[in-house]
């Protein structure tokens, strides 16, 4: 657990410091802060052994095709994308750990690129990845980890009103996860505007399928997921604890509260917003089949990275220049800011202490070769 804290900290200082005086304004600095952030959190993946609760299948899963022919492996249940990941680095090593220092790469890569181009504090983006839990996802559901990274890329695509390139990004995310193919509809849904009205339709909308997702998840499981049993498998039948929702929803509550502001800043948020919506409304669903939260990947890591960094930068600039109407927009402004930073604090204090994906203990590959 040590290493987390001391990893929150080193990224909580690099935030902090590209907000001070010649930092600020270099994006040289800029880089630095977020290239060394990446660094850290690149090697305490990379190098990782039997951490996370599905490190072990897939050490296992690479052992086990290390011999089968590419035919063989085309026959496999496991998307194509991530079975020939595994085969490309058995062409040089049959050593598992490259498995996890290439995915890591990936991840980190994925992440930076995004973060570089469209966060103004990238540093503070990249915090926001680690505590809203993305980064232990990395390091147990990682297929569907990469998937969401990779359909994060679309939205580009979704504002730019680009279908094909859209439609690409999505499948090419897809044989890492199937799952993916779900996002294919939001390229249209994504696309209005975000206000009032459509919260409402939304709410009413998916409020209908919230009901009857049960027999949803029957004829899901029973024409393309077949290998779950709706009626015994654990994922479906159960659901997340109540409080892996609260601190998402106070966070989504802090966006929403400053969604006037966040439109003037930048004109992605109406999207964002909408994504926003719906990473929480797939976090809720959670509640009732634990699942469906991973749907929530193709939301959120958009979200933590560029529009909760946007929440805190945006209303501590008006804090620290007064420069709220009233009494009633201070109360709201402070609780924009103090309702990202305690939620963002709150699910990385709360994951550690319930380990989180597995991730703890967290012991290095060197320590037990």
């Amino acid at each position: 657990m040590t290493i987390y804290i001391i990893s929150a900290l080193c990224l909580l200082s690099f935030a902090l410091l590209s907000e001070f005086g010649y930092f600020k304004t270099s994006k040289t600095a800029k880089a630095a802060f977020l290239s060394a952030g990446s660094l850290i959190l690149f090697f305490i993946s990379a190098f990782r052994f039997d951490t996370g609760y599905d490190y072990r299948p897939y050490t296992n899963f690479f052992t086990r095709t290390i011999s089968n022919t590419t035919a063989q492996l085309a026959t496999l249940r496991f998307e194509k994308g991530y079975v020939f990941l595994n085969r490309y680095i058995q062409l040089f090593v049959n050593d598992f750990q490259v498995l996890f220092i290439i995915i890591s790469l990936i991840v980190i890569i994925l992440v930076y690129a995004i973060l570089l181009k469209y966060c103004k504090n990238p540093s503070l983006g990249l915090l926001g990845f680690y505590l809203l839990g993305y980064y232990f996802v990395s390091m147990d559901l990682m297929r569907n980890l990469v998937a969401g990274l990779i359909v994060m890329y679309s939205y580009k695509y979704i504002k730019e009103k680009d279908f094909m390139r859209f439609i690409v990004i999505v499948l090419l995310a897809s044989t890492f996860h199937l799952s993916a193919l779900v996002f294919i509809p939001f390229y249209f849904i994504l696309r209005l505007k975000f206000n009032y009205i459509t919260f409402i339709v939304h709410t009413v909308v998916w409020g209908t399928l919230l009901v009857f997702s049960r027999p949803i998840m029957d004829f899901v499981t029973t024409y393309i997921y077949s290998s779950y049993d709706v009626e015994t498998s654990v994922t479906i039948n159960t659901s997340v604890p109540l409080i892996d929702s609260i601190f998402p929803l106070i966070i989504f509550i802090s966006i929403m509260l400053l969604g006037k502001e966040l439109e003037k800043d930048s004109d992605w948020t109406s999207m964002l917003l909408g994504a926003a919506y719906m990473e929480t409304y797939f976090g809720l669903l959670g509640l009732k089949h634990m699942i469906l939260n991973r749907f929530a990947l193709y939301f959120g890591p958009i979200v933590t990275l560029i529009l909760v960094p946007n929440v805190i930068r945006i209303s501590y600039n008006i804090i620290k220049n007064k420069s709220y109407e009233n009494t009633v927009s201070k109360i709201r402004i402070y609780f924009c800011l103090l309702g990202t930073c305690v939620g963002g604090v709150g699910y990385f204090l709360y994951a550690l202490y319930n380990n989180y994906n597995g991730v703890i203990p967290h012991e290095w590959i060197w320590n037990v070769r």
